[in-house]
């Protein structure tokens, strides 16, 4: 499901980025804005836009502004909301990678589990060494 606009009978969306499209400078190598209220104006989009279920956890106001550096030609609507689809549907074609983090940490081990749950997190205890895979 892509990102819409909310309704447009309340939004108007062409207005912040034509404020937003003064201030924006594009050469062949990147985008840049003149001023601060691009900060503003993009906060201003963010609240108008409505983002997929499966959006709830990115970072949306990070797609904002990619969607505001990437849309091109010119900063319209519609290549605005084509330039932040194109950028979710990229995040979301990464795939997750499993990844082990190693660290130590002072304490009595004796009295902690071995392994620890919080949400889709494994935590392993293993005293004072470690599996063979981390040795370097």
């Amino acid at each position: 499901m892509p990102v819409k606009w909310k309704s447009q009978k309340k939004f108007n969306p062409d207005v912040v980025l034509a404020r937003v499209g003064k201030n924006r400078m594009t050469d062949g190598e990147g985008t840049s804005f003149s001023g601060f209220e691009v900060n503003e104006d993009a906060a201003t989009l963010h609240s108008m836009l409505d983002f997929p279920d499966i959006a709830s956890e990115m970072d949306k106001p990070s797609l904002v502004w990619k969607a505001l550096v990437k849309a091109r030609p010119e900063l319209t609507a519609a290549t605005f909301i084509e330039a932040i689809n194109i950028e979710l549907t990229s995040i979301l074609r990464k795939k997750e990678e499993p990844f082990c983090f190693l660290s130590t940490i002072s304490f009595d081990a004796a009295k902690w589990p071995k392994r620890i749950s919080i949400l889709d997190t494994k935590v392993d205890l293993y005293g004072l060494s470690f599996p063979k895979k981390f040795a370097s």
